[in-house]
């Protein structure tokens, strides 16, 4: 993974100023997001907010490391708990990253690349999107960026504060999110690789320093063993019941997918992804034919060039080794466990655009995608990803003390609820969930999905009923979910029955991506 400078010492005018636009531009969407919080980032504070005691067992019901959530617990102590406090703590950390990639590309390739690979990320829709988000994905991204520009430095020279820096970074990573142990394998094999095809005249050196860095990566892997027993029980009983499973194009969507950020089915986030998914094989590929040249030239060699060569194996034996292993075991998936590799990807970006030898097109193609990235991005940050802002208003408007408010599913529980705490009135409504009629504040993902296909809707219709007694019963549900069939609708077709003057109040909202839902209510009767 060592380095190769490609200096260029004239730049255009206008490229120091489209640099600083990018940057301010991207620091900015990380702090404007203006939904209420979904379900998982509700569920994170509220598991935050466990003593910390608590936090372990509360874990094991929820299929996270901790890592995460302990520092999330000590910034809500000092910043508050309010939407705008807790998302903070991401887009602080996802800025605390933007030194780290131009780092780590300036050390990977030299000084130009390291500016571009700091316009991809400062502009990434993948990266803000996860800035706004009170979720662990901002500081994957950070770790991996800074465990990056360790790894490289410890390559080019080893020294021991720098050993015990990449263990540290490899910890808190394992202990932030699991697909860094995918990571960590890949890193092993580049590393081992490495070594057996270093050059004879500096085969010593290079043995030495890719034995040692292996030797950080997997004492850093051997700190989660304290945390072992709650990885295996999350292993075998958590998941991700609510997504699908991984297929071989899990690869591909992962790079694909760092061109939205989830946001948006307009044609932008397809175009930015597919110029991605090209950069990174020509970053992984690609050798600039002759830097004199001023012709859009580019050699492609299957054998690939360092950095791009190593940086592109780590990159595809991550995604390679999640999708064996989740095509084996059926684990499930989502674009946004690939963050840990969202650095390297958009480091291989910058060392694609660094293999094209006109700089006339060269540079307008890094602004494209920028400008890009950042279109996807404005047009995010301003979208709802969830309905429970709707819902919530028309249950504190509406709705009575001592009221019964029911979520069907119970994922629907924790974002509703949150907003019914923050307009005051969340301790003057009873709040359940199915099917366990248990406190809608967290999700217990334990066996998820055989539990929901084990419950009885007309059971629970009658369990709420008598717990309403005469006051009215609210239920917010939705047959949208994963894994559940229809119970929710069987749910409301039973209190249909034992409560005949229902009526619906609001219907599933178009504009609501997560969480959107039904809302019926049944009058005492």
């Amino acid at each position: 993974m060592s380095g190769r400078g490609n200096d260029e010492s004239v730049h255009p005018g206008w490229v120091p100023a489209g640099i600083a636009l990018v940057i301010i531009g991207g620091i900015v969407l990380r702090f404007v997001a203006s939904s209420p919080l979904w379900l998982d980032e509700a569920l994170s504070v509220n598991i935050a907010k466990v003593p910390l005691g608590d936090l372990a067992e509360a874990l094991r019901h929820d299929g996270a490391p901790p890592l995460y959530y302990v520092l999330l617990k000590g910034w809500m102590q000092m910043f508050g708990s309010s939407d705008i406090a807790v998302r903070a703590l991401s887009g602080v950390v996802s800025l605390l990253a933007l030194p780290l990639v131009w780092l780590a590309g300036r050390r990977l390739a030299g000084r130009e690349t390291g500016w571009t690979a700091l316009v991809l990320v400062a502009s990434s829709p993948f990266a803000i999107r996860y800035a706004t988000e009170a979720r662990m994905y901002a500081l994957v991204i950070l770790l991996t960026a800074a465990g990056l520009v360790l790894l490289v430095s410890f390559l080019d020279r080893p020294t021991t504060p720098r050993l015990a820096g990449l263990i540290f970074v490899t910890a808190a990573l394992v202990h932030t999110h699991y697909w860094a142990l995918y990571l960590a394998a890949a890193l092993l094999g580049v590393l081992a690789l490495r070594a057996e095809r270093a050059q004879p005249h500096e085969r010593r050196s290079v043995r030495f320093a890719s034995s040692w860095a292996m030797v950080g990566i997997a004492t850093g892997v051997l700190a989660l063993v304290p945390w072992g027993q709650s990885f295996l029980f999350q292993v075998q009983h958590t998941g991700t019941p609510w997504a699908g499973q991984l297929g071989v194009s899990a690869p591909v969507v992962a790079v694909m997918s760092f061109g939205s950020g989830g946001w948006g089915t307009s044609d932008a986030p397809s175009i930015l992804g597919l110029i991605l998914v090209l950069l990174v094989i020509i970053g992984a590929l690609g050798r600039r034919v002759d830097s004199r040249v001023d012709q859009p030239l580019v050699l492609l060699d299957l054998r690939g060039s360092s950095p791009g060569r190593n940086m592109g194996l780590v990159v595809l034996l991550t995604l390679v080794i999640a999708t064996a292993v989740g095509l084996t075991t059926g684990s499930a998936f989502q674009p946004r466990y690939a963050s840990v590799v969202v650095v390297p990807s958009l480091l291989l970006v910058a060392l694609g655009t660094s293999s094209i030898s006109a700089g006339k097109i060269r540079r307008p193609l890094v602004a494209c995608v920028a400008a890009l990235g950042l279109v996807v991005a404005i047009t995010g940050v301003g979208q709802l990803r969830t309905q429970s802002g709707e819902i919530a208003s028309v249950l504190a408007a509406r709705s009575q003390p001592n009221d019964l408010v029911v979520y069907c599913p119970d994922q629907l529980g924790p974002a509703v609820e949150r907003r019914l705490d923050g307009l005051g009135i969340g301790d003057s409504r009873r709040q359940v969930a199915y099917p366990d009629l248990n406190s809608p504040t967290l999700v217990d993902w334990v066996d998820y999905s055989d539990r929901m296909r084990a419950s009885d809707p007309e059971r629970v219709a009658r369990r709420v009923h008598r717990r309403a007694g005469d006051a009215t019963i609210w239920l917010v549900w939705s047959s949208a979910y994963r894994n559940i069939a229809d119970k929710c609708g069987e749910l409301n077709a039973h209190l249909n029955n034992v409560r005949p003057d229902w009526r619906n109040v609001l219907t599933v909202s178009a504009t609501g991506r997560s969480e959107s839902a039904n809302l019926t209510v049944y009058p005492p009767g």
